[in-house]
């Protein structure tokens, strides 16, 4: 589960390591461009990843669909 609260005009970012700071960055852009606001405009205050609950058959549907695309594409 993301939370996500608006607030004044920072962002906080509470993670460790280059690698994950560049992740929560990218996170938090996204999140802004969903709500149509700024990064500028948002507090993140925690990201928790949660485990995929996709039953095998949908997982395996959806790559049938992304490979078909591809050859379609080309």
């Amino acid at each position: 589960m993301l939370k996500v609260k608006e607030a004044g005009v920072k962002t906080v970012i509470e993670e460790s390591g280059e690698d994950s700071k560049e992740l929560i960055a990218v996170i938090t852009a996204a999140i802004a461009a969903g709500f149509n606001t700024s990064a500028q405009n948002m507090v993140v205050r925690r990201i928790v990843r949660v485990g995929d609950r996709t039953p095998i058959w949908g997982r395996v549907g959806r790559i049938e669909q992304m490979n078909r695309s591809k050859i379609l594409n080309k």
